[in-house]
């Protein structure tokens, strides 16, 4: 009789247990803000002589939006959004179990039932691209910021990107180091 009650209690638990990592995979049904892109406003077209100014870079992690403002007057100059390519990343990490479980573990307990959409962030010297982080992702991109298209996107080892000084091939991109458990950025 013991027995019986034991194992019905295990079998209790891994049907909960099942059910729970069966939601936490599942894809949220939320809509994002998104914003028109102008691949005909690529930063290869912008002429060197427009002055570049200074600016603020903030991320809503939970929308994927960088709002871009003057440091001065506050006034926000730009949106853009940090994942144009979302609808391709989504099913990127919904494709596996390994992926779909650590991401519905970062948007439950990380981001409090949120995806985490863009962390780090830095304009390029130039001003035409926005560097940043995006953990849900994996991945770093550099966005153009005039065009609001990904230039080029980077995975990142792992099941999630972390502040920038985690990415070991940051060498030219930072030019100073950082540690950490598996790289050396130097």
């Amino acid at each position: 009789m013991r027995e019986k009650i034991i194992l019905g209690t295990l079998l209790t638990g891994l049907i909960l247990l099942g059910i729970f990592l069966y939601n936490l995979g599942q894809r949220t049904n939320r809509e994002y803000p998104s914003f028109p892109l102008h691949p005909e406003k690529k930063a290869a077209t912008v002429h060197d002589s427009i002055p570049l100014q200074d600016v603020v870079l903030v991320g809503n992690n939970w929308d994927g939006v960088i709002i871009i403002f003057d440091p001065n007057t506050f006034r926000i100059i730009k949106k853009v959004s940090a994942m144009p390519d979302r609808e391709e990343r989504f099913e990127e990490i919904y494709s596996g179990l390994k992926r779909r479980l650590a991401s519905g573990f970062i948007r439950e307990y990380i981001g409090e039932g949120n995806d985490q959409l863009v962390d780090d962030m830095f304009t390029s010297n130039d001003g035409r691209y926005i560097y940043a982080s995006r953990p849900s992702f994996a991945d770093v991109v550099a966005i153009d910021i005039n065009s609001g298209e990904i230039f080029w996107r980077t995975r990142v080892e792992g099941l999630t990107s972390g502040p920038f000084g985690h990415i070991p091939r940051w060498k030219n991109l930072f030019g100073f180091r950082f540690d950490s458990k598996k790289s050396t950025c130097n």
